[in-house]
């Protein structure tokens, strides 16, 4: 790792090593952050995420480990690491998310019982903040789109079962945006809630699903076959064009969710139209109903991004 690093870099990562091994987590923090400067890898934003953690700062480990969030997702070890630091930070849904991602049975249902514990805890000395923060999540729709999002952001730090009740609320709240609702179907999805739920949809019906038997947006087989078409027309041809017309599908297939497979029954001729609509071109290959929900969906990422 330091073989070929230049003379500075290389002794503010022994000096690191060195704070480490007498557990000086401050000054620590503080070399890391340092070359973490310089040499932003995974490695150093490894190290510097332990030595803040050691040193009780949980929110800015938090928020650094976020720069390689992936890299932490590959090992159960590594997402022990980044539930503990939701945990610390009142993140109780994201933590419980997370969790649910670490693959040995027994240990995953260990930190599950310990964000319980930690949200017990918390429930003695936070009750009124929840409360507050509840009534302002179940009350998402009569805010702005950016208070609705700051709000939800904020609905993360309720324990989990708060979150969940409120999510199925406003799930039948035809004035909540189509977004969130999306959003609250996925979070529900990802807590591993095994229940039938009863939502409104994109075209404002009412619909119900057992969200157990759906897979996420992006394991979702539509996505994958849209994502191939991209990748076989885009890919070789235009690498910047494909990275974006990825992202479109992303949150396409997030809006849609859960009735993606219900919605795409051509991926190829969906693919062929957000390409053509990236060019600036007509399309005519979709069947009528299919060409309809997809309009449906760019109106309401429009109304997004606008």
């Amino acid at each position: 790792m330091t073989e070929n690093l230049p003379d500075q870099l290389k002794s503010l990562w022994d000096q690191g090593l060195a704070a480490n091994r007498q557990d000086d987590w401050a000054k620590a923090a503080l070399i890391w952050s340092e070359l973490y400067e310089s040499l932003n890898t995974f490695e150093v934003n490894y190290r510097l995420v332990v030595a803040l953690f050691m040193n009780e700062q949980y929110r800015l480990a938090f928020d650094i480990a976020a720069d390689y969030l992936d890299d932490y997702l590959v090992d159960d070890d590594l997402q022990q690491l980044l539930i503990s630091l939701a945990v610390q930070n009142q993140e109780f849904v994201y933590a419980q998310q997370l969790a649910l991602l670490v693959t040995d049975e027994k240990q995953q249902q260990e930190l599950v019982s310990e964000i319980r514990a930690a949200e017990d805890d918390a429930q003695e000395t936070m009750g009124t903040t929840f409360q507050t923060v509840a009534r302002h999540f179940y009350h998402l729709s009569d805010y702005d789109l950016i208070s609705q999002e700051q709000r939800y952001q904020e609905a993360y730090q309720l324990p989990v079962k708060l979150f969940q009740a409120g999510a199925r609320y406003l799930l039948l709240d035809p004035f909540c945006s189509p977004v969130m609702r999306a959003s609250l179907l996925v979070d529900l999805k990802k807590l591993g809630l095994e229940e039938t739920v009863s939502y409104y949809w994109i075209d404002d019906e009412k619909y119900e699903v057992n969200l157990e038997q759906v897979n996420l947006p992006l394991d979702s087989q539509a996505y994958q076959a849209v994502k191939a078409v991209l990748h076989e027309q885009m890919a070789n041809q235009d690498p910047i064009a494909f990275q974006t017309l990825l992202e479109q599908v992303r949150l396409e297939v997030s809006m849609l969710f859960p009735k993606i497979t219900a919605s795409i029954t051509d991926p190829k001729a969906w693919a062929q139209a957000d390409i053509q609509h990236y060019q600036q071109q007509q399309s005519s290959l979709e069947s009528a109903s299919q060409a309809q929900i997809h309009q449906k969906v760019n109106q309401l990422l429009d109304q997004l991004f606008t």
